[in-house]
């Protein structure tokens, strides 16, 4: 995908000052598979299936007890679940937009959940820091995907785990699996979720719509229908037709 970094920027600048209903907690495109059917609170069904990702990417890793750091946070919607679901010791979202980390700040009020402003080439962590870092649907705009995991080996304390999952072009593949393969990190275990994620587009497509009518002026919605994957979007088709995958990886450092 050929969208430029600044018009992301842009995009995600203009959720942070436009959604006062805090309808956009979840920015992922969502997973729907055979998993067993999650149990939510009423407050969590309207967020399921992005909440389903989470659920999908966080059981591959332990984080009862642990100390976790998210990168590429976001709205917060996911960590916040993670953190009443999964009882990590302690939980720190970092994010690039400022408004993003605001918002999450006055949203959210879990014990031991905190937010920081931050880039993903230059994390604001000590070295050691971390017993697992999860990045969701984040890495495919780094600029630098090799400083980025560079980055997430010096925060990780021994045995610690990187649990990522996101989309690249079939064509870009080869170069993220190899950077990847050769961040000093040992594989533990990968799959391809790009079916479970069309699955999910297809389900919520109503409720994206919606916020998209709700939220964008008429001359960019087309794009804001790209963004969110809506079905016959041109996301939507490359996923479907599997031009874009869909992968989970989990990491261990030694």
């Amino acid at each position: 995908m050929s969208v430029p970094a600044w018009l992301f920027r842009a995009w995600y600048w203009y959720i942070n000052r436009i959604d006062r209903d805090a309808e956009l907690l979840f920015l992922n495109y969502g997973y729907a598979n055979g998993d067993a059917p999650l149990a939510l609170d009423a407050a969590d069904e309207g967020n399921r299936y992005g909440i389903q990702l989470y659920r999908h990417l966080a059981d591959a890793v332990t984080l009862r007890g642990r100390d976790l750091v998210e990168v590429g946070c976001g709205r917060g919607g996911g960590l916040s679940w993670i953190v009443r679901t999964y009882a990590p010791a302690s939980a720190v979202g970092v994010d690039l937009e400022a408004g993003a980390v605001d918002f999450c700040r006055r949203h959210y009020h879990e014990p031991g959940l905190a937010f920081r402003q931050g880039d993903a080439h230059d994390l604001p962590l000590a070295d050691g820091a971390c017993d697992v870092v999860l990045s969701l649907e984040s890495s495919h705009r780094y600029r630098d995907l090799g400083a980025f995991l560079s980055e997430v080996r010096r925060v990780l304390r021994p045995r610690g785990h990187l649990a990522l999952a996101d989309f690249r072009h079939h064509t870009e593949l080869p170069p993220f699996l190899g950077a990847l393969r050769s961040c000093g990190l040992r594989l533990e275990g990968e799959e391809d979720l790009t079916d479970g994620v069309v699955a999910a587009l297809e389900r919520d497509d109503a409720r994206r719509r919606r916020l998209v009518r709700k939220m964008l002026p008429r001359i960019v919605r087309g794009r804001g229908l790209d963004f969110a994957g809506a079905v016959g979007s041109s996301t939507f088709r490359q996923l479907a037709a599997h031009e874009l995958l869909y992968r989970q990886y989990v990491f261990r450092k030694d």
